[in-house]
């Protein structure tokens, strides 16, 4: 039986998580603030929580349901749950997902499934009409950042700091951006309308994608007095992290991309000497990523997003 959870169960809930902690490589756990904001997300509503419960009342496993994004966030098993074979923990997983595909499926236009669906479950996923993408995670060091010459472009362009006023402007070229990019696919919850790409702006100033240290981290490329590009920067410890960059595509195929994050990246090696480098994640079918590789950025893993868009089944 599949259960819908009551804040009441908080403290079961909080084992199961810590458990699903200890389960997790050191370079996968989130940051220790994970299990407390979690909770604090399900008190406000922001998430909700399934449960497959056994005959005593006991969680086994649950699915963490991420209200704003549409999102099936997190499957875990119990500690109790590993005295199960394998084909009945696999059961528990397919209903658990099946869970949130049924609560989204009918009050949405998108479902994403975040974190690593392997064998049975990517299947199952599929079966139900979801989609993969395969995305690398990329870093590059400090010292190549430092070695790439600085971008030369004509005096039309400017570089100018994160202007918070210029948000709805910012959400209107990432969005115009993204019409016909794979991404749009991917992050239906930030691409999708004008609305939607205005949080993602917003979300980056809000420290949802780590520390905005300093609006003048994040670069505006200018055309005279027309945005042509942005590129959004946070911290996240000993690496800056980009959220998103993006150059209004009727200015694309003239190297603006490269310039803008050459720029951005050098100048940010400069203001903070405790950096070690830039992390991003990028979709392997995004051209942007034959970019990341030419300037040095490399690969330190794969993985594949699974997401079901109602366009696709209508």
């Amino acid at each position: 039986m599949i259960d819908l959870m009551e804040f009441d169960r908080c403290n079961d809930v909080r084992s199961v998580l810590e458990y699903y902690l200890t389960t997790l490589e050191e370079d996968q756990k989130p940051p220790p603030s994970f299990i407390d904001q979690a909770i604090e997300n399900w008190k406000n509503q922001r998430i909700e929580i399934y449960a497959k419960l056994n005959q005593e009342g006991q969680i086994l496993g649950i699915a963490v349901l991420g209200l704003v994004s549409n999102s099936i966030s997190i499957i875990c098993l119990a500690e109790a749950a590993h005295s199960l074979d394998k084909f009945e923990v696999e059961v528990i997983v397919k209903e658990l997902f099946e869970a949130g595909y049924n609560r989204f499926k009918t009050s949405g236009e998108w479902i994403t499934a975040s974190g690593e669906l392997e064998g049975d479950l990517q299947g199952h996923a599929i079966a139900l009409g979801f989609r993969g993408f395969e995305r690398a995670s990329m870093v590059i060091g400090r010292e190549i950042l430092e070695s790439i010459a600085d971008p030369f472009l004509s005096p039309d362009y400017s570089f100018l700091p994160f202007d918070e006023s210029m948000k709805e402007a910012l959400g209107n070229l990432i969005f115009k951006g993204h019409v016909e990019s794979v991404d749009v696919n991917v992050f239906p919850m930030f691409f999708s309308t004008r609305e939607l790409a205005l949080r993602l702006v917003e979300n980056t100033i809000e420290n949802r994608f780590g520390e905005f240290r300093s609006p003048k981290d994040s670069r505006i490329l200018m055309k005279g007095d027309v945005l042509a590009g942005v590129c959004l920067i946070t911290i996240r410890g000993n690496y800056a992290y980009i959220p998103d960059i993006c150059i209004d595509p009727d200015l694309r195929r003239k190297g603006l991309g490269r310039a803008l994050l050459v720029h951005t990246l050098k100048r940010l090696m400069t203001n903070h000497s405790d950096l070690d480098g830039v992390s991003l994640d990028v979709t392997l079918d995004n051209p942007a990523k034959h970019l990341y590789d030419s300037l040095g950025f490399k690969e330190q893993r794969r993985y594949k997003v699974l997401n079901w868009l109602r366009r696709w089944h209508n």
